[in-house]
């Protein structure tokens, strides 16, 4: 019986750890090239990967060579599935850090006055609509404008905290609404097939 309470204990205070994930995005618009990288805890590499996109496939290239292709099809119920758990979590992460960056070159300086002006108007309103819900949040935006040559890149560095009881917790309540889901579709069937 101790044994199990001690299990249950520690099983407990696991679920309930705050972890922290720092994210860094980097994509070239004009190159069609980027990378990704997430660290636990601001140190501990966990996933690194160059970014292509390929018509509507995402392609992650990992080191040696390998390459993970992802198609994009947001009717797919394996996306749904993604989509809902990142939904459900998104609500129980807390963001404390988000850096955005942005290098708008063009050789028409109109043109590139605009696009930074346009960049700089978008991030400053998710900027306050962040802060309306929280304060305690890091911000810092920075836009440069180039004229002689033609460049288009943006850099997002985040960092935020979970439990991973909030990981699971979004994974359950994901898993039934896929759940819920295939049930529809499969009386909708049925009732079709009644109808014929």
């Amino acid at each position: 019986m101790k044994i199990l309470i001690i299990v249950l204990t520690a099983l407990i205070l696991l679920l309930m750890i705050t972890l922290s994930l720092r994210m860094i995005l980097e994509y070239d618009l004009l190159e069609n090239m980027g990378y990704i990288k997430i660290k636990l805890f601001g140190f501990i590499t966990i996933f690194n990967s160059g970014i292509v996109l390929v018509g509507d496939q995402l392609n992650l290239n990992r080191k040696r060579g390998k390459v993970i292709v992802i198609k994009i099809d947001f009717k797919d119920e394996k996306i749904k599935y993604v989509e809902d758990i990142l939904k459900n979590i998104f609500n129980k992460i807390t963001i404390i850090k988000l850096y955005c960056f942005a290098l708008v070159c063009q050789t028409n300086p109109c043109l590139a006055s605009y696009m930074g002006a346009i960049i700089n108007i978008f991030i400053s309103i998710l900027y306050s609509q962040m802060l309306l819900k929280s304060n305690d949040i890091k911000l810092n935006k920075k836009i440069s404008t180039g004229f002689r040559q033609d460049e288009l890149k943006f850099k997002i560095d985040t960092k935020f905290i979970f439990s991973l009881y909030d990981v699971l917790w979004s994974i359950t309540k994901a898993t039934k609404t896929r759940i819920r889901r295939d049930y529809e579709k499969e009386s909708e069937l049925q009732q079709d097939r009644g109808t014929i």
